[in-house]
């Protein structure tokens, strides 16, 4: 990633050097020296040598981070089994599964694989209403085999083939969480899309733009569709 400079480079290559030169790549070697053990010296390189391969591995430009990866805040518990939902669909819509017990690195198939061995609860993940242990534990209003049954629709749903019929077609489960029937396809499919920088119902997304201090919030609107 870094030639270095044209005196080092001759230094390298074991050309003569003037006095003056020589002092130079002195000078030069301190500054690498003090590069080598500087943390965010590291990172930065760290970050423009996986961009550089993942530009070259997907035959694009532009900054790594930036154009691939973003955030969004999941203000209510509707956005975040949405979103939870939309990622264990992940392996489903690039069809490389075919349904929730062969897609691996996801939650769900975590928890089928927990559950169907342990039946307790997991490390690093919300638990669901079938695995608190008291009242006070947090977690998700939703059993797993809700959980499943939702996103098992869901999965016919990205499989049909006629997309109006996808897009207009009721999925039943997402009614008592209060999330829009008809606009579940769009939420699972496209979830990065129909949200900004933050996801939730109207009220919510107000309060943020609010506490953020933002003078416009975007996608308010597809907040008021989809979850009020």
């Amino acid at each position: 990633m870094h030639k270095g400079t044209v005196l080092t480079q001759k230094f390298m290559k074991g050309e003569i050097l003037s006095e003056s030169e020589y002092e130079t790549v002195k000078s030069t070697a301190d500054v690498y020296r003090k590069r080598l053990y500087d943390i965010s010296w590291f990172m930065r390189n760290l970050n423009e040598y996986i961009a550089r391969k993942a530009n070259e591995e997907d035959d694009c430009t532009g900054r790594f981070w930036e154009g691939r990866f973003r955030s969004q805040a999941l203000l209510t518990e509707k956005a975040l089994l949405s979103c939870m939902a939309y990622v264990d669909l992940n392996p489903i819509r690039a069809k490389v599964a075919t349904g929730l017990q062969d897609s691996y690195h996801t939650s769900i198939n975590k928890r089928l694989n927990t559950s169907i061995s342990q039946n307790k609860t997991i490390k690093g993940l919300m638990p669901l209403k079938s695995h608190q242990r008291c009242r006070n534990t947090r977690g998700l209003d939703l059993t797993l085999n809700d959980y499943c049954d939702l996103l098992n629709q869901s999965i016919e749903l990205l499989r049909d083939t006629d997309s109006t019929a996808a897009q207009t077609s009721p999925i039943q489960q997402v009614k008592p969480l209060g999330v829009c029937q008809h606009h579940w396809h769009h939420i699972i499919s496209d979830f990065e899309n129909v949200f900004s920088v933050a996801a939730g119902d109207g009220s919510s997304m107000r309060k943020f733009q609010a506490n953020t201090k933002r003078k416009r919030m975007a996608k308010i609107s597809s907040a008021a569709i989809c979850f009020d």
